[in-house]
């Protein structure tokens, strides 16, 4: 409690939003109100490339909003137009204030960590390789047969992770 006071409320919710749907911080950033979906029967965030080039052509994806990613969102239904496009400043403002804080296990670890735990937070629930690669935005090594996982799937495995809501 209290970890992040100091922070604005779009660089808190960016970081709620980030540990529990793994996006990277630039896809975080420039989320709109034409992909963020919280009316749906799942609601989600739809990564896709939306004017900007995406990192991978495994990028585009849809992930369902649990947890703090899902208060995070409510929060900031249009996205987060402070940090539009300047994911860079936004990571330099938490790395400040997280190493300040002493909240980075080591010197290595850094707001973009989140990704990683988000990762082995889903591998520690055994979910199934090819619902992580497809909520990490990877590829999966094996021909592509059918949809993947349906949002309801992932949905499922992401609520086994989801932090609760710190506000």
């Amino acid at each position: 409690a209290g970890a992040l006071d100091g922070l604005n409320e779009e660089a808190r919710a960016v970081i709620w939003l980030v540990a529990d749907t793994g996006l990277r911080l630039a896809e975080a950033c420039t989320l709109t109100a034409d992909t963020i979906h919280l009316d749906a029967p799942v609601p989600h965030v739809h990564v896709r490339a939306d004017g900007r080039k995406m990192k991978t052509e495994h990028s585009e994806r849809q992930i369902p909003l649990v947890g703090a990613a899902l208060a995070a969102m409510t929060a900031f239904p249009e996205g987060f137009p402070r940090y539009r496009d300047k994911a860079a400043s936004l990571s330099a403002l938490v790395n400040k204030v997280m190493r300040n804080r002493k909240m980075l296990p080591t010197d290595d670890h850094t707001l973009y960590s989140l990704r990683h735990t988000f990762e082995d937070r889903l591998t520690a629930v055994e979910a199934p390789e090819k619902v992580v690669a497809s909520l990490m935005g990877h590829k999966w090594h094996r021909p592509k047969y059918g949809a993947g996982p349906s949002l309801a799937q992932k949905q499922e495995w992401l609520t086994k992770v989801a932090f609760k809501p710190p506000m």
